[in-house]
C-alpha cells in the first residue's frame, strides 16, 4: 500500500442526496469529498473524489491520515 496525499473536503451529513434516488439521502459520514493530489507516477491529475469513509482506514500511527483504495472511487 502506498500512500498519497489529499485533502478531506467535506463530510456527508445526513443531506447528500443519492443520484437517482430523489428521496434518499447518504448516511452521516458514509462518504467524504476528497481533494487529491495528483500522482505522477501513476498518470493521475489532482482530482476530487467522493470516496467511501471508512473509520477503520485511519492510519492510527499519523495523525490526521486517512487511506483508501484509488480504484474504489463511488
Amino acid at each position: 500500500m502506498r500512500w498519497y496525499n489529499g485533502v478531506i473536503e467535506e463530510i456527508s451529513d445526513d443531506t447528500w442526496k443519492i443520484r437517482g434516488k430523489w428521496r434518499k439521502c447518504l448516511k452521516e459520514r458514509e462518504v467524504a469529498k476528497v481533494y487529491w493530489d495528483a500522482i505522477p507516477v501513476a498518470d493521475i491529475d489532482a482530482e476530487r473524489y467522493v470516496e467511501p469513509f471508512a473509520e477503520n482506514k485511519w492510519n492510527k500511527n499519523e495523525a490526521g491520515t486517512w487511506g483508501t483504495d484509488l480504484g474504489s472511487a463511488c
